[in-house]
């Protein structure tokens, strides 16, 4: 045997992913919903290199495990202006990943951005919250992200008609 179905299968989700991130004829494409493929460091970091999907609007890419190294990938992508809700839940996203998405200033149009279900803990929501590009978010998926005290009373920099939810329960931000 050549090779292990394991490593047969994690080459087939990348090959998927490298397939995609070279379709250039998708210049009108508008949403790009590839959920719980395990694309995984790899894939996302293909995907974060295609520049001609400047009209992509909605980004779903849950479950996917593409963990710190490829959301730090992913964000580094200034090519998709338009994206205005970015789903990345349940993708082994730390600390390190959330800062990669804080560094990015491109994705200005963002309303709603859910990394529920990921690792980000107190550091990582207040290296969100130093961002202040993101003045369109609406809405702030971060449960179950194992955020104490120290990560929950934060000072973000939105608009106050946001709507952040831990636990799937909305609360309020108090601007101090």
């Amino acid at each position: 045997m050549d090779e292990s179905y394991n490593t047969r299968f994690r080459r087939e989700y990348l090959e998927g992913a490298i397939t995609l991130s070279n379709n250039l004829t998708w210049m009108n494409l508008t949403t790009l919903e590839i959920s719980d493929n395990r694309i995984r460091p790899m894939g996302a970091t293909v995907l974060s290199k295609n520049t001609s999907w400047t009209n992509l609007t909605t980004l779903d890419l849950r479950e996917n495990n593409i963990g710190d190294e490829g959301e730090t990938v992913l964000s580094k992508n200034t090519s998709w202006t338009n994206l205005t809700p970015l789903n990345l839940s349940k993708n082994r996203i730390w600390s390190e990943g959330a800062t990669g998405l804080s560094n990015n200033l491109a994705w200005t149009n963002l309303t709603t951005l859910n990394l529920s279900s990921n690792h980000i803990g107190d550091k990582g929501a207040i290296t969100l919250s130093k961002n202040t590009s993101r003045t369109n978010l609406t809405a702030l998926h971060l449960s179950y992200n194992n955020i104490g005290d120290k990560g929950a009373v934060f000072h973000w920099n939105l608009s106050d008609n946001v709507h952040v939810c831990f636990f799937g329960v909305p609360i309020e931000i108090f601007p101090y």
